[in-house]
């Protein structure tokens, strides 16, 4: 027996504490002889922290790095072993399950074990590292871990409950091009699509309840968990009702994919997340230059250069990610398995969002021609082509093996259950949980006139419902029965919302926030009716809460009203998004008018309520809808007010604008339901509808449409509208040769500009102003000198970091002001550069420079050349007069930012540049290949 150690009193405890989970301080054996287990507290209790179980009851653990230290202490597995053999605890935490199995040498192997196992291998691997044999390696824990997690989802959906479905899972086997699971050892290989129109994606649709997702899972988890590498695939499982992945911007779509892939296949994850990484960089540049094309010197070269970047960024995103799967596919023609989950949320965002979805997906197709497209949704599409398959009941027997699985016992109940539930998964399930509840309460097995009398009483259109108050009936504590039922009003449940939303409405006498988490407390054990959201509230189960949410409207208007009202009372008194999400979410129920809604709205609450929208009546779902900018393709938009008919038409329109579908635009906006003629006071469609004919090059139209919405705006607050309207309206006069009256409307944009902080706007508008006298010919106005100057004040007390984003402002300031303040073109040059110029421009400016070098040479004084990077093999030509039309043309044609510093030097210097070399660069700015591209397009 091991002696006590007098010097340290809490050793023994310490030494078996470090073998367990957690412990109870009066219940702990020491390791070997110890002394007084009080003195050895006051030492060992300030070394612990103190954890909870699921039940709240306290318990110690020793704090990681005294665990740690006093595991080395004990320093051979033969030690450790007989330390923990002091302390034979019952019941056992899965934690201390897995620590006993690692020391005694029987742990389960890693592929063997569940995502908890895995996790508690962690832990164990962190704590006895180096002290053990036979450990499993960290990054494998891991590895399998990050698997385990990507995996639960789909675990969670099709794990251990699913049953039947072989015929649906062999079709769709067959659609993907692979065999079922087992049935070959050869590796998947299918036949490569070079376009989505040879086999268009795949469209699981059904109604709510049915299994989609369950079906989906189980094909992925068969082809991908537990296989060997040569016969799993690689998948991407997207779901759009998880935040964060964006139709309208489907590269989110590659990234989650990316990440996806770096968690299947660890050889590629380093390249994967550098990819990741530098798509979201590249993303934001992106973004970054376009906001130069706010900046309209061409509507339509705005709408189209927007395109063309993000385009060119989406077929670079191909690329790079084609290369990564046909790496992991090495050599192989295996599918790549790409599904799109809860696709009711895309249709639910616009046809738009469809139409560039299907783009993205085609784009796709294109580098990966074994792609495989899944779809999974309540309804069928009609914007793109699909192959669609209906997804109907489970069969007879799947149904009973279905309720077998969940805990009903008897086979003869389970069949009467099935044969009257047509095989729906959602009421199943609430069947086997209304058949548990009955078993408990009876105390033993049900009998067969228990199960008829409960089907008897079952209205087949109402299963569900009937199903889900039979829950709630045996809910065992009668306040947190009270509560729930109600509670489904209300999106999500904490304490404090049981105590000052539903306990009064509920008729219960809740005085304390201790009274209302004891009922909390107890509704969290009701795993049929609730979980836990993110933020740690409960939340009703979605797949069941609209099945009360109608009935419960109906049946008690006048408690579910005072809930509401409370409710809004509740969430007002915050302002982070998800509370004012849920205060709009209770207004739209009581207010028609939808005043106090506007008045409340903020962008960030867009997320919390896009899955609000089936749950609100009819005639309010229009005006959420609107809001969201979303489109819902069951939404009725007739009932819609001619407000959220004109949000509606404005996410529409300008989604066609942004894209270039000037027409298509038009067409929309000429849709306008309402009697009167005129948008409403202020309204953006004015400058949408101005936009798209700009775009068309219908610039008469354009005009009188842009002046009709600065009468409209004028009486309104919205000054930045009216300021765009101005810049439509003298961009429309403009190109019909309209000066005076282009410059009527800009100087109404510059007053107004005057009192903002915006300068690089107002920069923007006198730059434009002087153009128009130039377009015109005018030349000795007397407005120009003062207006030169203030350009050139403007510009030099604007920061490089303000300018630079704006490549497009810069070289409109450098055609009007370059060759009059080489101080101006300088800073241009050294801002943006010169790019690309072509081959005429470049002879172009060589001859310029060349014939100045030449004529100051002459005169004794060379043009001076500070290049202290040039090449050897050019310097000994800068003193040979013969040569420096040689050397010029070298740096002409470097094309860098060797070129660029020159020239923006020389400019800088007080060297008196002549206009001719001025006049080259300014052509340059005009002209670089970049703009040639775009223009191409137009």
């Amino acid at each position: 027996m091991k002696a006590i150690d007098w010097e340290d009193p809490a050793r023994g405890y310490r030494e078996a504490a470090a073998l367990l989970a957690r412990f109870q301080p009066d219940t702990l054996n020491p390791y070997g002889e110890a002394g007084s287990r009080d003195i050895a507290m006051v030492y060992l209790v300030p070394d612990s922290t103190i954890v909870y179980d699921n039940g709240g009851e306290p318990f110690w653990m020793l704090q990681h790095k005294v665990r740690r230290a006093t595991l080395e202490q004990l320093g051979t597995p033969q030690a450790l072993r007989q330390a923990l053999q002091a302390n034979n605890l019952t019941p056992k935490t899965l934690l201390q399950e897995m620590i006993e199995a690692y020391i005694v040498g029987s742990p389960l192997p890693l592929h063997e074990q569940s995502l908890e196992q895995l996790t508690n291998t962690l832990q164990v691997v962190e704590w006895f590292e180096g002290l053990l044999d036979d450990l499993p390696p960290r990054a494998e824990v891991e590895q399998r871990i990050a698997v385990g997690r990507l995996l639960a989802p789909l675990n969670h959906l099709a794990g251990k409950w699913f049953r039947g479905r072989d015929r649906e899972l062999s079709d769709l086997g067959d659609y993907v091009g692979i065999t079922p699971p087992g049935a070959s050892d050869d590796i998947p290989n299918v036949h490569p699509e070079p376009d989505l129109d040879s086999r268009p994606p795949l469209m699981i649709h059904g109604l709510g309840g049915l299994g989609k997702s369950s079906l989906i899972s189980r094909f992925i988890l068969d082809h991908v968990d537990g296989l060997p590498d040569h016969q799993r695939i690689p998948v991407a499982y997207l779901d759009f009702d998880r935040p964060g992945l964006i139709a309208e911007q489907p590269e989110t779509l590659l990234m989650e994919a990316a990440r996806q892939l770096a968690i299947q296949y660890p050889q590629v994850a380093a390249q994967c997340e550098k990819l990741r990484h530098d798509w979201a960089r590249e993303i934001r540049e992106t973004a970054r230059l376009n906001d130069d094309f706010g900046y309209k010197s061409s509507v339509q070269a705005q709408m189209e250069n927007i395109r063309v970047d993000i385009l060119q960024l989406r077929v670079s995103f191909f690329s790079d990610f084609s290369q990564i799967v046909s790496q992991i596919l090495d050599g192989t023609q295996k599918p790549y398995l790409f599904v799109l989950d809860t696709f009711e949320e895309v249709q639910y965002r616009s046809r738009d969002s469809v139409a560039e979805l299907w783009r993205f997906l085609r784009g796709m197709q294109q580098q990966l021609p074994t792609l495989r497209t899944v779809l999974a949704g309540r309804a069928t599409i009609e914007e793109i082509p699909t192959t669609p398959y209906l997804l109907e009941g489970l069969d007879e027997e799947a149904s009973v093996g279905f309720l077998l699985a969940r805990g009903v016992e008897d086979e003869s109940i389970a069949l009467a259950i099935a044969r009257d539930l047509d095989g729906n998964p959602l009421s199943l399930h609430l069947a086997a949980q209304v058949v548990d509840k009955l078993r408990q309460e009876q105390g033993g097995a049900l009998s067969q006139q228990d199960v008829h009398a409960l089907l008897q009483d079952i209205a087949a259109d109402h299963v569900q419902g009937y199903l889900y108050r039979r829950i709630l009936e045996h809910i065992h504590d009668p306040m947190a029965r009270e509560i729930a039922h109600p509670g489904l009003i209300l999106r999500r449940l904490t304490p404090e919302i049981i105590l000052k939303v539903l306990a009064e409405p509920c008729g219960l006498k809740i005085d304390t926030l201790d009274q209302a988490n004891a009922i909390f407390m107890e509704l969290q054990r009701e795993a049929a009716l609730v979980q836990f959201d993110a933020s740690g509230a409960l939340t009703h189960r979605r797949d069941v809460r609209q099945v009360m949410l109608v009935a419960l409207r109906e049946d008690e208007p006048v408690r579910v009203t005072k809930i509401h009202r409370r409710a809004i009372e509740y969430y007002q008194n915050f302002d982070d998004p998800l509370s004012r999400a849920e205060e709009i979410y209770h207004r739209m129920f009581m207010e028609p008018d939808f005043a106090n809604i506007d008045t409340r709205w903020m962008d960030d609450v867009q997320p919390y309520l896009v899955n609000a929208l089936s749950e609100l009546p009819a005639w309010a779902q229009p005006e959420l809808a609107s809001r969201l900018h979303v489109e819902g393709f069951e939404i009725d938009w007739d009932r819609a007010s001619a407000e959220a008919w004109q949000l509606r038409a404005e996410k529409r329109a300008m989604e066609l604008v942004n894209r270039g579908r000037f027409t298509e635009a038009i067409d929309q906006l000429a849709q306008w339901p309402f009697k009167k003629a005129e948008y409403s006071l202020g309204s953006p469609l004015y400058l949408l509808e101005a936009q798209a004919l700009a775009g068309l090059r219908r610039w008469d139209a354009a005009r009188v449409v842009a002046n009709r919405g600065i009468s409209s705006t004028l009486k309104t607050d919205n000054v930045g509208l009216l300021i765009e309207l101005y810049l439509l309206s003298s961009l429309a006069s403009e190109n019909t040769a309209h000066y005076p009256q282009s410059r009527e409307m800009l100087a109404e944009a510059r007053t107004l500009l005057r009192h903002s902080n915006d300068r690089r706007r107002q920069l923007e508008v006198e730059i434009r102003l002087l153009r128009q006298y130039r377009l015109e010919g005018v030349s000795d106005h007397p407005d120009l000198s003062p207006l030169r100057q203030s350009i050139a004040a403007s510009f030099t007390n604007l920061q490089d970091f303000d300018l630079a984003s704006y490549p497009r402002l810069l070289r409109d300031l450098a055609l009007e002001m370059g060759r009059l303040d080489q101080k101006i073109l300088a800073r241009i040059i050294r801002l943006i550069g010169l790019g690309q110029p072509d081959i005429n421009q470049q002879v172009q400016l060589l001859n310029a420079v060349a014939a100045w070098d030449i004529e100051a040479a002459a005169g004794g004084q060379p043009v001076k050349l500070d290049w202290p990077f040039i090449p050897d093999d050019i310097k000994g030509s800068l003193n040979d007069p013969t040569s420096r039309r040689e050397t010029w043309g070298w740096l002409v044609e470097q094309n860098d930012s060797l070129r660029d510093l020159t020239f923006s030097s020389l400019l800088d210097s007080e060297t008196v540049i002549p206009d001719a070399v001025s006049v080259a660069l300014v052509g340059i700015l005009q002209g670089s290949s970049q703009d040639r591209l775009y223009s191409s397009l137009l």
